[in-house]
């Protein structure tokens, strides 16, 4: 609800410390690039224990599996985490890097929740709107955030946004791609790949977007 309304959780949630995701995994916290925007110590902690979860569910081996309901508990621990740390209708601006940072990862996250049946996936208007809004920052411009945008961009491409916003999101990724060189598939999924990123649960709609865009 919270989600969809653009309003704090009216409930709390005990979550699950970051010493017990890590037991889970039986690994250490992972940082991905999106430690070089240099987000506020909260979105820090956030954003590698999103990373540390995409890389244990990366990981190709049979020996290390994770029970659903420790998978559920993450789910739902990352994602009131993300609504607490910027409730949604909180005085900050919504067109600054950190924002964007944020509302990415909320629509990252929002790519775990249940679905409608074959892969339809569940559009929280508030987010999206919001998440479009902040993707046209002046942040966006900056040289050193082109591959933060492209998987912002793309992120947002397979959880919020639809046909109705084609006309402006793939003409930004095909020019955020021409910027950092990207001409194929492999190459975009390279960069993908620096950042929160499930092959499985991603590779396969981002794919799709990718083909939009080439016949667009």
């Amino acid at each position: 609800m919270a989600l969809h309304n653009g309003t704090p959780p009216l409930l709390q949630y005990p979550g699950v410390s970051g010493d017990q995701v890590y037991a889970v995994f039986g690994s250490s916290r992972k940082h991905s690039r999106l430690a070089e925007l240099r987000p506020d110590s909260g979105l820090e902690c956030i954003a590698a224990d999103v990373s540390t979860v995409a890389d244990f569910l990366n990981a190709e081996t049979k020996q290390r599996k994770l029970d659903p309901a420790a998978y559920q508990d993450l789910v739902i621990d990352l994602g009131y985490r993300l609504l607490e740390s910027r409730p949604p209708c909180g005085s900050q601006g919504h067109d600054t890097l950190q924002a964007a940072l944020h509302l990415a990862l909320t629509a990252f996250m929002t790519t775990f929740v249940l679905q409608f049946g074959h892969q339809r996936r569940i559009r929280f208007n508030d987010l999206s709107v919001r998440l479009k809004h902040s993707l046209r920052g002046s942040w966006a411009s900056e040289p050193g955030n082109t591959s933060f945008l492209l998987w912002a961009l793309i992120v947002g491409g397979i959880s919020e946004f639809g046909p109705t916003d084609y006309s402006w999101l793939l003409p930004g990724i095909r020019q955020t791609a021409g910027e950092l060189g990207i001409r194929g598939w492999e190459s975009i999924l390279h960069v993908l790949s620096q950042y929160p990123w499930v092959s499985v649960l991603h590779d396969v709609a981002a794919r799709r977007l990718w083909h939009l865009l080439r016949a667009f």
